[in-house]
């Protein structure tokens, strides 16, 4: 049984002006993605609250679904999710039977995983729920615009590294 979580706190507005003087904080792009991303994850979190799925669950699932079979190291690279936590996600989502493990031919000790058929239909539900949460956090730029931001981001992460 899922444990119960607290709904997640609203974020405080994008300030750069009143009370609290951020200095250059504003003009600095990991300050802006991170509060951003914030935002985001607090406005998907709330979307998703109906089967409560944490964005990361959702990220495991959506790749357990493109990838049937697929490893779990392959899966926690993939994602950049620590093993030991990943593990934990898999056996939950095990757990609510939307996961099952499955031996991999011709290595005895690994196992890929699978989504069971009630998993296909929760994350068809999460897909949905996320197609709206995405259209609602660009619903002020077009799609040019999210395409531009997207493909500058990628630019600026891959960079990064």
């Amino acid at each position: 049984m899922a444990r119960p979580r607290k709904p997640a706190p609203r974020a405080a507005p994008h300030a750069t002006t009143g009370a609290v003087d951020l200095g250059t904080l504003p003009q600095h792009i990991g300050y802006v993605l991170r509060r951003t991303q914030v935002a985001i994850f607090q406005h998907i979190i709330r979307a998703m609250a109906s089967l409560d799925v944490r964005p990361g669950q959702f990220s495991v699932l959506t790749v357990i679904g493109a990838n049937p079979g697929l490893k779990q190291t392959a899966i926690s690279e993939a994602l950049g999710i620590r093993r030991a936590n990943l593990v934990a996600m898999v056996n939950e989502l095990e757990h609510r039977g939307w996961v099952r493990r499955a031996a991999i031919v011709g290595d005895r000790r690994a196992q890929g995983l699978r989504l069971t058929g009630k998993g296909r239909t929760a994350l068809a539900r999460l897909k949905a729920l996320a197609a709206t949460h995405e259209r609602t956090v660009t619903r002020l730029i077009s799609a040019r615009e999210k395409n531009d931001l997207m493909r500058l981001l990628r630019r600026i992460s891959e960079a990064a590294v």
